[in-house]
Protein backbone atom coordinates (compact mmCIF):
# COMPACT_ATOMS: atom_id res chain seq x y z
CA UNK A 1 0.00 0.00 0.00
CA UNK A 2 1.27 3.94 -0.30
CA UNK A 3 -0.07 7.08 -0.22
CA UNK A 4 -0.35 9.98 -3.21
CA UNK A 5 -2.19 13.31 -2.59
CA UNK A 6 -3.38 11.70 0.50
CA UNK A 7 -5.07 9.15 -1.25
CA UNK A 8 -3.95 5.93 -0.24
CA UNK A 9 -3.77 2.86 -2.91
CA UNK A 10 -3.96 -0.90 -2.19
CA UNK A 11 -1.86 -1.96 -5.54
CA UNK A 12 1.06 -0.06 -6.88
CA UNK A 13 1.17 1.75 -9.94
CA UNK A 14 4.70 1.87 -11.50
CA UNK A 15 6.00 5.14 -13.09
CA UNK A 16 8.49 2.35 -15.29
CA UNK A 17 10.25 5.05 -17.07
CA UNK A 18 11.20 7.21 -14.00
CA UNK A 19 11.82 3.63 -12.16
CA UNK A 20 14.43 2.47 -15.10
CA UNK A 21 16.08 6.18 -14.84
CA UNK A 22 16.65 5.45 -11.21
CA UNK A 23 18.51 2.03 -11.76
CA UNK A 24 20.54 3.02 -14.25
CA UNK A 25 21.80 5.69 -12.00
CA UNK A 26 22.18 3.17 -9.47
CA UNK A 27 24.05 0.65 -11.99
CA UNK A 28 26.58 3.46 -12.86
CA UNK A 29 26.83 4.39 -9.39
CA UNK A 30 28.38 0.09 -8.73
CA UNK A 31 24.84 -0.12 -6.29
CA UNK A 32 24.89 3.39 -4.67
CA UNK A 33 21.83 5.64 -5.14
CA UNK A 34 21.06 8.86 -2.89
CA UNK A 35 17.85 10.61 -4.08
CA UNK A 36 16.65 14.03 -3.11
CA UNK A 37 12.60 13.61 -3.32
CA UNK A 38 11.50 16.86 -3.82
CA UNK A 39 8.04 17.42 -2.71
CA UNK A 40 8.05 13.46 -1.70
CA UNK A 41 5.18 13.67 0.50
CA UNK A 42 6.10 10.56 2.51
CA UNK A 43 7.80 8.81 0.93
CA UNK A 44 5.13 7.68 -1.71
CA UNK A 45 7.88 7.02 -5.01
CA UNK A 46 9.65 5.15 -2.63
CA UNK A 47 6.77 3.04 -0.79
CA UNK A 48 5.62 2.64 -4.71
CA UNK A 49 8.75 1.66 -6.09
CA UNK A 50 10.50 -0.35 -2.73
CA UNK A 51 10.36 -3.87 -4.01
CA UNK A 52 12.40 -2.65 -6.92
CA UNK A 53 14.59 -0.74 -5.07
CA UNK A 54 15.44 -2.31 -2.48
CA UNK A 55 17.58 -4.58 -4.58
CA UNK A 56 20.34 -1.45 -4.45
CA UNK A 57 23.03 -2.24 -1.98
CA UNK A 58 23.58 1.40 -0.86
CA UNK A 59 20.29 3.07 -0.98
CA UNK A 60 19.35 6.03 0.75
CA UNK A 61 16.06 7.94 0.21
CA UNK A 62 15.86 11.85 1.45
CA UNK A 63 12.35 13.43 1.00
CA UNK A 64 12.58 17.23 1.20
CA UNK A 65 9.11 18.49 1.64
CA UNK A 66 6.66 20.85 3.70
CA UNK A 67 6.94 20.41 7.87
CA UNK A 68 3.86 19.19 8.59
CA UNK A 69 4.87 15.95 6.18
CA UNK A 70 8.65 15.99 7.62
CA UNK A 71 7.25 15.95 11.41
CA UNK A 72 5.13 13.24 10.29
CA UNK A 73 7.42 11.21 8.22
CA UNK A 74 10.15 11.15 11.43
CA UNK A 75 7.90 10.33 13.10
CA UNK A 76 5.96 7.31 11.62
CA UNK A 77 8.07 6.13 8.42
CA UNK A 78 11.61 7.33 8.90
CA UNK A 79 14.55 4.61 9.34
CA UNK A 80 18.22 3.92 8.01
CA UNK A 81 17.17 4.31 3.98
CA UNK A 82 13.87 6.49 4.06
CA UNK A 83 15.19 10.63 5.44
CA UNK A 84 12.84 13.52 5.94
CA UNK A 85 14.09 17.14 5.83
CA UNK A 86 12.90 20.46 5.69
CA UNK A 87 14.98 22.21 3.07
CA UNK A 88 17.53 21.09 0.60
CA UNK A 89 20.38 22.29 2.74
CA UNK A 90 19.16 20.37 5.68
CA UNK A 91 19.61 17.07 3.11
CA UNK A 92 22.62 18.21 1.80
CA UNK A 93 24.05 18.37 5.20
CA UNK A 94 23.80 14.57 5.62
CA UNK A 95 25.84 13.94 2.33
CA UNK A 96 25.85 14.39 -1.23
CA UNK A 97 23.49 13.65 -3.78
CA UNK A 98 23.04 11.31 -6.92
CA UNK A 99 20.16 12.75 -8.31
CA UNK A 100 16.73 14.68 -7.51
CA UNK A 101 13.60 13.85 -8.62
CA UNK A 102 10.68 15.75 -8.83
CA UNK A 103 7.64 14.21 -9.19
CA UNK A 104 4.61 16.30 -10.28
CA UNK A 105 6.01 18.86 -8.55
CA UNK A 106 7.32 21.58 -10.20
CA UNK A 107 4.62 23.05 -11.93
CA UNK A 108 2.74 23.79 -8.58
CA UNK A 109 5.37 25.95 -7.16
CA UNK A 110 5.43 29.48 -6.69
CA UNK A 111 9.19 30.27 -8.22
CA UNK A 112 9.70 27.08 -10.07
CA UNK A 113 13.05 28.38 -11.91
CA UNK A 114 14.58 29.55 -8.25
CA UNK A 115 13.63 26.02 -7.06
CA UNK A 116 15.51 24.74 -10.31
CA UNK A 117 18.60 26.96 -9.48
CA UNK A 118 19.01 25.37 -6.19
CA UNK A 119 18.75 21.87 -7.79
CA UNK A 120 21.63 22.97 -9.75
CA UNK A 121 23.85 24.20 -7.01
CA UNK A 122 23.34 20.94 -4.47
CA UNK A 123 25.36 19.77 -7.61
CA UNK A 124 23.84 16.54 -8.42
CA UNK A 125 24.84 14.55 -11.26
CA UNK A 126 21.34 13.72 -12.15
CA UNK A 127 18.12 16.11 -12.28
CA UNK A 128 15.19 13.74 -13.33
CA UNK A 129 11.91 15.62 -13.51
CA UNK A 130 8.82 13.62 -13.99
CA UNK A 131 5.03 14.12 -14.70
CA UNK A 132 5.62 18.00 -15.84
CA UNK A 133 3.21 19.45 -18.27
CA UNK A 134 5.42 20.82 -21.59
CA UNK A 135 3.51 23.33 -24.27
CA UNK A 136 4.97 24.16 -27.54
CA UNK A 137 6.57 28.30 -28.40
CA UNK A 138 8.82 30.00 -25.80
CA UNK A 139 7.35 31.06 -22.94
CA UNK A 140 5.41 29.21 -19.92
CA UNK A 141 1.98 29.58 -19.30
CA UNK A 142 0.74 29.56 -15.27
CA UNK A 143 -3.11 27.97 -15.06
CA UNK A 144 -5.58 27.29 -12.72
CA UNK A 145 -6.13 23.41 -12.44
CA UNK A 146 -9.30 21.95 -11.30
CA UNK A 147 -8.94 18.39 -10.12
CA UNK A 148 -11.72 15.71 -9.60
CA UNK A 149 -10.76 12.82 -6.41
CA UNK A 150 -13.13 10.30 -5.23
CA UNK A 151 -12.68 12.05 -1.55
CA UNK A 152 -11.98 15.58 -2.18
CA UNK A 153 -11.75 18.01 -5.36
CA UNK A 154 -9.10 21.02 -5.82
CA UNK A 155 -8.49 24.26 -7.04
CA UNK A 156 -4.95 25.63 -7.37
CA UNK A 157 -2.87 27.21 -10.24
CA UNK A 158 -0.58 25.06 -12.35
CA UNK A 159 2.72 26.17 -14.73
CA UNK A 160 2.44 24.55 -17.98
CA UNK A 161 6.18 25.09 -18.72
CA UNK A 162 7.77 25.83 -22.33
CA UNK A 163 10.09 23.33 -22.92
CA UNK A 164 12.45 24.95 -24.89
CA UNK A 165 12.59 27.36 -22.07
CA UNK A 166 13.18 25.28 -19.34
CA UNK A 167 15.54 22.74 -21.23
CA UNK A 168 17.63 25.92 -22.46
CA UNK A 169 18.07 27.09 -18.30
CA UNK A 170 19.58 23.33 -17.28
CA UNK A 171 21.80 23.30 -20.57
CA UNK A 172 23.40 26.62 -19.53
CA UNK A 173 23.37 25.29 -16.32
CA UNK A 174 25.69 22.71 -17.75
CA UNK A 175 23.38 19.31 -17.69
CA UNK A 176 21.88 17.64 -21.01
CA UNK A 177 19.13 15.62 -21.68
CA UNK A 178 20.16 11.96 -21.37
CA UNK A 179 16.57 10.30 -21.48
CA UNK A 180 12.83 11.98 -22.20
CA UNK A 181 10.11 9.77 -21.67
CA UNK A 182 5.89 10.60 -22.27
CA UNK A 183 3.81 10.48 -19.17
CA UNK A 184 0.06 8.93 -18.72
CA UNK A 185 -0.89 12.58 -17.28
CA UNK A 186 -3.02 14.92 -19.45
CA UNK A 187 -5.10 18.32 -19.27
CA UNK A 188 -7.72 19.78 -21.26
CA UNK A 189 -5.12 21.97 -23.04
CA UNK A 190 -2.65 20.95 -25.62
CA UNK A 191 0.17 19.75 -23.87
CA UNK A 192 2.55 16.67 -23.06
CA UNK A 193 3.40 15.49 -19.86
CA UNK A 194 6.80 14.54 -20.02
CA UNK A 195 9.59 13.11 -18.20
CA UNK A 196 13.49 14.22 -18.13
CA UNK A 197 16.34 13.16 -16.89
CA UNK A 198 19.72 15.60 -17.34
CA UNK A 199 23.17 14.95 -16.53
CA UNK A 200 25.70 17.20 -15.86
CA UNK A 201 28.32 17.68 -18.41
CA UNK A 202 30.89 15.33 -17.67
CA UNK A 203 29.12 12.68 -15.88
CA UNK A 204 29.13 9.50 -17.67
CA UNK A 205 27.98 9.68 -21.44
CA UNK A 206 26.26 12.34 -23.33
CA UNK A 207 23.74 11.02 -25.35
CA UNK A 208 20.05 11.40 -25.75
CA UNK A 209 17.68 8.82 -26.32
CA UNK A 210 13.71 8.11 -25.97
CA UNK A 211 12.03 5.34 -24.24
Amino acid sequence: MFERDSVCFAHEEYRWPALACLLYIAAENRGRLHVLDFGGSLGSFYFQHRKFLSGIPELCWSVVDQKHFVECGVREFQDDVLKFYETIDDCLADGAVDVVLCSSVLQYLEQPYAVLEQFVTCGSPYLLIDRTAFIDGKRDRLMVQHAHFDHYDICLPAWFFSREALVSRLEHAGYSVKIEFACDDMANIESDFTGLLFQRNGVGGNGVSSV
